[in-house]
């Protein structure tokens, strides 16, 4: 089980990178002018970044408590799939949003069966 849960972290670790890229072409794309572009493509993935690091990330020190750590998460993965449809890029949407989906519940999954051994 542990090799799964590997490449799992893995997999989230690679979807949390995709966030940006998303976010960034999604900037880029909506955008008017050459000043929109990079303020949009570049401001939102480094915002995302500073937010995803200073409260989601697995060692911060200011790491959101669950439920909300969750809904912010699914938000966040949830506004991604909303830009990728906006941008007409629909099978693109739903590979990353059943990716991402599958992914997070896995996580919390291996998450649960860690929690229940510790009580065992």
């Amino acid at each position: 089980m542990v090799p799964l849960k590997m490449i799992n972290l893995a997999v989230a670790f690679v979807l949390e990178l995709c966030l940006l890229v998303i976010f960034g072409f999604w900037g880029v794309s909506v955008s008017g002018s050459f000043f929109q572009k990079i303020i949009l493509g570049a401001g939102l993935p480094i915002l995302l970044a500073l937010i995803w690091g200073k409260y989601l990330a697995p060692a911060s020190k200011s790491r959101l408590k669950e439920p909300r750590l969750i809904f912010i998460k699914l938000f966040i993965f949830f506004l991604a799939i909303l830009a990728l449809f906006s941008l007409h890029q629909w099978i693109t949407a739903i590979i990353f949003g059943i990716t991402s989906m599958v992914n997070i519940i896995l996580l919390y999954i291996y998450k649960w069966n860690e929690n229940e051994n510790l009580i065992q």
